[in-house]
């Protein structure tokens, strides 16, 4: 567990890019949703908190 003082240089400036990303993601592509029924495989002892795939439909 992290303290206070005890943290990643790099994880806020990471966390901002990923908003933006994610945020123009949401911008260009508003149709794009989320394959229904998918099975989620998250990594176990690793840092990284979200699945290591995500299927989306993306219609044309």
């Amino acid at each position: 567990m992290e303290s206070d003082g005890d943290c990643c240089v790099g994880a806020a400036l990471a966390q901002t890019e990923a908003r933006i990303a994610l945020d123009l993601l949401a911008q260009r592509a508003s149709g794009m949703r989320m394959v229904q029924d998918q099975d989620f495989d998250l990594p176990a002892d690793v840092p990284f908190r979200g699945p290591r795939k995500l299927l989306a439909h993306w219609p044309e």
